[in-house]
């Protein structure tokens, strides 16, 4: 408030006479304890009798207590103290904050001290002895007032609500990084017995066994052990990318890859795992400067993916074209297919489709990862699909990066 209209207001204040300023203060400080109780009466109305409620309604009364008194004080001996008062304001609010008082609950509460001390002074009649100009002196000088303490009490919650964002903010900040530190570290020391149990596996499939019998049984139940490891490695593989790309850590080793070979690999890896996946290749002799590991990754999780939604010896086609100034790889399935308004919620992080949460294993982690390692790539993943007859998954990579 400027400092002409404080002097303003606090002239008109004292024009009236000092008996009557003498009475209005004596009067208001005799009612503080009314108001106080009416404000409470008023507020139990509004919170509907809730403990923990009432206790703050009860702290917003005492201050109200304090503020009657001190304007009762001014009123009677009005001077230029609206720097004063604010200081008092300061204070009123710095203790709403360390209270608990909603911001909310403070300004609703001096809205209706402020109305509450006019009315009361009306049905006293003490207005009915002043003449207008007078009225108006009184009740600017008391609005005023009321009015910094308003202002005190938004700059005060704007700073707590501020200091309490940037406190959530830090600590939020330190969990993540402790999040990503445990999923190191977690990755790690599984990922390291679980390689040498993954060798195993592989030297013992990759023994020729003439003999029918028992070493036929335990080849199979070889597979089943490998097939699991690999699954568990996956799943090891999502949490630690899911990790990185939260944190924008995920790196990437350009090289030139020779797309045939590379899908060839793939290939023929994933039909080892899944024994009864029928997968053919067509493809177009192309080759990028990419990341060949991370193209692996979001292929094999794309056929993968096609593999778990389609019926056990149904045809998966992986193709790899030019379009345009892109590589085209193409992965199609003959499964159940994707409803329309699921297309694009495949690849939100940790969704499981309700009708495969209890058919098909996973995280929900692939396909989000998938499209964001394609994008880090300067590439596209997109999804066609056709329920009833099958998907088609498109990865669109530049061939001039």
């Amino acid at each position: 408030m400027s400092t002409q209209r404080d002097k303003a207001e606090t002239a008109a204040a004292k024009d009236l006479s000092e008996e009557l300023r003498t009475r209005v203060g004596e009067h208001l400080e005799a009612r503080a304890e009314i108001l106080e109780q009416a404000s409470t009466e008023r507020h139990v109305e509004l919170i509907q009798y809730d403990e923990e409620d009432l206790a703050i309604v009860r702290s917003i009364a005492d201050q109200h207590q304090a503020i009657v008194r001190r304007i009762a004080l001014e009123i009677k001996s009005p001077r230029s103290t609206i720097d004063e008062y604010r200081q008092f304001g300061q204070m009123f609010a710095k203790t709403a904050v360390e209270r608990g008082h909603t911001l909310r609950d403070a300004i609703d509460g001096l809205l209706f001290l402020k109305s509450a001390i006019l009315q009361d002074l009306a049905d006293e009649g003490f207005l009915l002895e002043m003449k207008a100009m007078e009225v108006k002196g009184l009740v600017d000088f008391i609005g005023t007032r009321i009015d910094v303490l308003f202002a005190e009490l938004a700059v005060s919650f704007h700073r707590s609500f501020t200091e309490r964002i940037m406190e959530e903010l830090t600590f939020r900040e330190k969990q993540n990084r402790q999040k990503d530190l445990f999923i190191r570290i977690a990755s790690h020391e599984i990922r390291n017995p679980l390689s040498g149990a993954l060798l195993l596996c592989e030297l013992k499939l990759s023994e020729t066994t003439a003999e029918e019998g028992s070493k036929g049984d335990a080849k199979e139940v070889f597979a089943d052990i490998h097939t699991s490891l690999l699954s568990i490695n996956r799943h090891l593989t999502q949490l630690l990318d899911m990790s990185l790309l939260e944190n924008d850590k995920i790196s990437l080793k350009k090289e030139t890859v020779n797309l045939p070979e590379l899908l060839q690999r793939i290939k023929i890896s994933c039909e080892r795992i899944r024994k009864d996946s029928v997968i053919t290749l067509t493809s177009a002799p192309l080759q990028l400067e990419t990341d060949s590991e991370r193209v692996e990754q979001i292929i094999t999780n794309l056929l993968q993916n096609a593999a778990k939604y389609s019926p056990p010896g149904s045809p998966i086609e992986l193709s790899l074209t030019q379009n345009g100034s892109n590589a085209l790889i193409t992965v199609a399935d003959h499964g159940n297919g994707i409803k329309e308004e699921d297309l694009e919620r495949i690849f939100d992080p940790y969704l499981r489709l309700a009708k495969d949460k209890n058919r098909v294993e996973g995280l929900g982690l692939g396909l989000y990862i998938s499209r964001t390692l394609a994008e880090a790539l300067g590439g596209t993943l997109t999804v066609e699909s056709v329920v009833g007859s099958g998907s088609t998954f498109s990865l669109q990579l530049p061939l001039d990066p």
